[in-house]
């Protein structure tokens, strides 16, 4: 389904980036772009190539990765690697669609006088930009530090907050996520992350069902009590 303009414009302004923006403003910076849409577990921009442009996500669910491992997950409408599409140069990550995806590639020359023009929103680019070196350095840290059971109850608890909703004395979390998406967030098996997901569930800490996860969440001193097998996947180079 091809995206109309006003469409595009009333996503953007649902995105925290664009929200106080005038509409016929948006919808110009929206002409210089390329609407696009993806299948469900597609690639959508590889890493290691140029992505031409700023993705802005109208709607769907995106993975970004870094080789094998999952940085972050984003859903729609969002700007899900900002710092990336602004290089010129080489993607240092890769995004793909976990679910069908619809959005807008922006002209990034066009997006830059955008954002120049207007004071408010050069801060809060700076910003988003900043928050998203966080991320990523948080997700890197998931994925190598502590135990498997450590690096998944951060993972879950990440998780739990960006994108959870208070469900009894947890939070649920509406995202279609496979055991192995999650190993690849922590840098484990498909078969330590299932053992230590299945462990959590024994404790009454997680369910789980194909629309998403309930997590209630561990306090370390539990966790420790927990000694999953950690058989991280061997990695080239």
């Amino acid at each position: 389904m091809r995206l109309t303009p006003n469409q595009v414009v009333d996503a953007m302004k649902q995105c925290a980036l664009f929200a106080d923006q005038d509409s016929d403003a948006l919808a110009d910076l929206a002409a210089a772009g390329s609407p696009r849409s993806w299948e469900g577990n597609r690639l959508m921009f590889a890493q290691g190539e140029p992505m031409g442009g700023v993705l802005f996500l109208t709607a769907g669910l995106v993975r970004v990765t870094l080789d094998r491992h999952v940085l972050d997950l984003a859903r729609g409408p969002s700007v899900p690697v900002l710092a990336a599409a602004l290089e010129r140069g080489p993607s240092p990550v890769g995004v793909s669609a976990l679910r069908g995806c619809e959005g807008i590639v922006l002209d990034r020359d066009a997006f830059l006088s955008f954002v120049d023009a207007r004071k408010e929103l050069r801060t809060r680019l700076v910003e988003q930009l900043a928050d998203e070196s966080n991320a990523r350095l948080t997700a890197i840290q998931h994925l190598v530090g502590g135990s498997v059971e450590q690096r998944m109850v951060a993972v879950l608890d990440r998780l739990a907050e960006r994108h959870g909703s208070p469900l009894d004395e947890g939070r649920y979390v509406s995202l279609p996520l496979r055991r192995a998406d999650i190993a690849m967030m922590v840098c484990a098996t498909t078969e330590t992350a299932s053992r230590t997901l299945a462990a959590f569930e024994r404790r009454g800490w997680l369910r789980t069902n194909r629309a998403g996860l309930w997590w209630a969440g561990a306090r370390p001193e539990e966790v420790r009590q927990l000694r999953t097998r950690s058989d991280r996947p061997a990695t080239s180079g």
